[in-house]
């Protein structure tokens, strides 16, 4: 019987195990190759999912946006006034500092790569930039 995968889950687990491999190596220095291999895939199946290292990127920001808002909103609860929303989010980047630092270090590895027309004309960060 053939074994039934759920795509999409499967697509945001890859992308979610990149994000540490893109911290660790730097946008500009792994290649598809290295996370095929450091992630136990062939390289065919993450270029079945992405179709270069960049769209893998953008998908993983945008992965990362949603993600980050929920995590925020659930912690956050019913934050009643401006005050409490902001201590919120500031104990909620505390909480998340080194997962947040290695976002912030590797957004910038990727503009060094990228230029900044291509990140200020980017539909996908403007989208990410916005959420936020």
């Amino acid at each position: 019987m053939p074994k039934i995968v759920d795509h999409e889950q499967y697509r945001k687990e890859l992308l979610m195990k990149s994000f540490d491999l893109f911290a660790q190596k730097g946008y500009a220095a792994i290649t598809m190759r290295d996370i095929a291999k450091e992630l136990g895939v062939s390289t065919g199946t993450l270029y079945h999912y992405f179709s270069n290292k960049k769209a893998l990127f953008l998908q993983l920001v945008e992965e990362q946006t949603r993600q980050d808002i929920l995590n925020f909103l659930a912690e956050a609860g019913d934050a009643k006034n401006l005050a409490e929303r902001i201590k919120s989010l500031m104990n909620f980047v505390a909480k998340n500092e080194d997962y947040f630092s290695k976002q912030a270090l590797l957004g910038f590895d990727f503009y060094q790569q990228q230029g900044r027309d291509e990140i200020l004309n980017n539909p996908t960060i403007k989208k990410s930039l916005g959420r936020y």
